[in-house]
């Protein structure tokens, strides 16, 4: 599931390289006419393309749907801190209709875009509760980064998380061995 379309890209290249069944929701149909006009994107076995309130489509969805649900919503809010994703879709309600729409074992990938420290701390800590304290952060550091941050966070509850090290690298040896 990825909720927001963009160009189509993503979904294109899951679908079209992994053969993965992609669910692409978007709110503005103009941006699904655009993707597919001039950005080659096609609904296929493999892609298909949604055009609702990506909240009204992860309440709609059954518990455990999707192995990955994907966020990235622009917030089209150039005077707010918080740019990606609208608000809307960082309180407590929405994030855990995004738990509940997440496979137990699967993964929800939030693009978040905010220039405030505290909301940012605010919104980590709810996508914590909401997956169970499950989140791993991914953050350009460079030169000429900006706050956009990546949160992975695991939809499960497992007491043995994260894997002590040695776990860890008994797996990294018998993937070597393949």
């Amino acid at each position: 599931l990825i909720v927001g379309l963009a160009g189509g890209m993503l979904p294109r290249f899951l679908g079209n390289y992994f053969q993965a069944h992609v669910t692409a929701v978007e709110l503005d149909p103009a941006v699904c006419d655009f993707a597919r006009r001039y950005l080659g994107l096609v609904d296929s076995p493999h892609v298909s393309v949604v055009s609702q309130e990506g909240l009204e489509y992860l309440r709609s969805c059954p518990a455990g749907k999707w192995d990955i649900a994907i966020l990235d919503v622009n917030a089209q809010s150039p005077d707010s801190p918080l740019e990606a994703p609208p608000e809307d879709f960082v309180t407590r309600e929405a994030l855990g209709e995004l738990a509940r729409v997440t496979k137990g074992g699967g993964v929800a990938v939030i693009n978040l875009l905010c220039s405030d420290p505290a909301l940012f701390t605010t919104i980590l800590q709810r996508v914590q509760d909401a997956f169970h304290g499950t989140v791993c952060t991914l953050r350009d550091t460079g030169e000429n980064a900006d706050e956009n941050c990546l949160l992975f966070a695991l939809n499960m509850r497992d007491p043995d998380w994260p894997p002590a090290t040695k776990v860890l690298q008994g797996r990294v040896s018998a993937l070597q061995e393949k």
